[in-house]
Parts: structure tokens; sequence; C-alpha cells
């Protein structure tokens, strides 16, 4: 095998040896040009609406975020995977709470990619900031900074006992203490309930937000085995928005999660 020395060469040697390219010459493999979503700075080589249909784009995201601002029918347990949840944390926590249902609070459905990004900026600026997140508009997207940014997640998460065996590298909690944080994490302080898009109003826009993704685990096999997908539902506070934008842009956005084409339980089949 050659021997490279990046110590004698310009950047612009390195880059092409570890797979950049210039915006004319840059190289995606099908499945990497078909995981990946715009819009996309043309520095980067990759596809990006510009002008009219840039602004189009945009401001069709704005107008779902406020749409969904101001629509104020309830939302809580009208999708089915909300109903499976409730449904397991209240019988799987049914000792600790003493017979008490455990019960979302009404939500605004993010139902398209996208509309995470517009929500998590104020309109028509390019900054937010908070005690905890500080979020900019990038050359190559955006960067959301939140105060406490770790880099591992040896030692996050908090997983109840009483069901499967807990990793090593996990902090296994009793029921009771995870029920109190679960307490905890749905009644945030209000401060944390503002939506960065809406926070120019009098007053402020405060909403939790949510979003469902339903990511391949297991690819089809033809002859074998049909394609699985597991789901998963991400809640946060409006002030975390961003943490939405984050994950969506990994594993995408599954659409309105009340919708019957949508639910993992009637396509049982591709449902791991």
């Amino acid at each position: 095998s050659s021997h490279f020395d990046f110590r004698s060469h310009t950047a612009a040697d390195v880059r092409p040896c570890i797979g950049i390219h210039s915006a004319r010459q840059t190289v995606l493999s099908p499945h990497a040009a078909m995981s990946l979503s715009g819009p996309w700075p043309a520095s980067a080589g990759l596809p990006e609406p510009r002008g009219e249909k840039r602004k189009a784009h945009e401001g069709e995201l704005a107008a779902m975020v406020e749409k969904a601002l101001t629509d104020k029918s309830p939302t809580s347990g009208s999708a089915p995977i909300d109903r499976r949840l409730e449904n397991f944390l209240t019988e799987h926590l049914a000792e600790v709470r003493q017979g008490k249902p455990v019960k979302f609070p009404d939500m605004v459905s993010l139902h398209t990619y996208g509309m995470a990004r517009a929500m998590s900026f104020p309109k028509n600026q390019n900054s937010y900031g908070n005690p905890l997140i500080k979020s900019y508009k990038c050359q190559n997207g955006v960067l959301h900074n939140p105060v406490n940014d770790k880099r591992t997640t040896v030692g996050v998460f908090h997983i109840a006992e009483g069901g499967l065996p807990i990793a090593d590298d996990k902090k296994g909690v009793p029921l009771a203490v995870f029920n109190k944080l679960l307490d905890a994490a749905l009644n945030p302080p209000e401060a944390n309930m503002e939506v960065p898009f809406g926070s120019g109003s009098n007053p402020p826009a405060r909403a939790w937000v949510k979003f469902m993704a339903r990511p391949l685990v297991c690819p089809e096999v033809p002859g074998y085995t049909a394609e699985k997908r597991m789901e998963f539902r991400l809640m946060a506070p409006g002030t975390m928005v961003a943490n939405v934008d984050f994950l969506e842009s990994v594993f995408g956005n599954a659409g309105e999660a009340s919708l019957p084409e949508n639910d993992a339980a009637l396509d049982a089949e591709h449902w791991s």
C-alpha cells in the first residue's frame, strides 16, 4: 500500500484522499445520494433550491409551522403510537402510580421534514439562543449547540428496572425513581415551553412538539424476509425543538402519526 505524508501536503491535497471533493467533483454513492435530504449548500456539491424556489420552499414550511402553532385542536392520545406508549407506561408503572394513568400533554405534531428546522429559529432571523441551547444558520446547514453537549452516550440513558436486562453503560433506576423522572419531564418550567419561531410574538408561543420516525432495522431479502422497521416518538418542550431537527435529519420523518397509513400496527409484516 502507498504511504501518504499528510504533513507535507496542503488541505487541498488531502481532501480528495479522505473523500472530500470540490463542488464540481463531489462523488456520492447511490445509497448516500438517496439518504441525504436537502436543502444543502451548493458549496458542498449537493443540490440546493435557489432563488424563488428556495423562498417558496421556506415559505411553505413557515406557513405549516404557523398553522400548527395556531391550531388549538387537542392532540393528546390522538395517534396510535401515543396510545401504545401511554398504555404501556400506565401498565408498567401501575404499582408506583397507584393506578393513575400516564397521559401526554397536547402537542404540536411536526409531520413534515423541515418543520422542526423552521421552528428552531425566530421568523426571518438566523440565530436563536436561550440558557439551554444556541442555534445558528450556517453556510452548510445549521448548528445547534446545547449548553451540555456530550460526545458519548455513556452514563446518559436512564432505563427503568423490571424489563429486559440493562447494559452496563446505562443507568438502571427503580420504577419509583423513573416515575418521578417521567413526571418531571412532562412538567417542564414554563420558560422551557417557548417556541423559537414564535419567540417574537406577544405573548410568546409556547407548546410541546413531537414527531415520529420509522427507521429501517432490517433490509428486505427477496424470497426470505420483508424489510422491517421500528418506530419511535420524540417529544420535547418548545425551546428544545432543535432536538427534533437533529433526529429527523438522522432518521427521517414518518409523517402524521394519526393517519392509518402511518400506523405500524396496521403493517405488522414490516414492523419489527
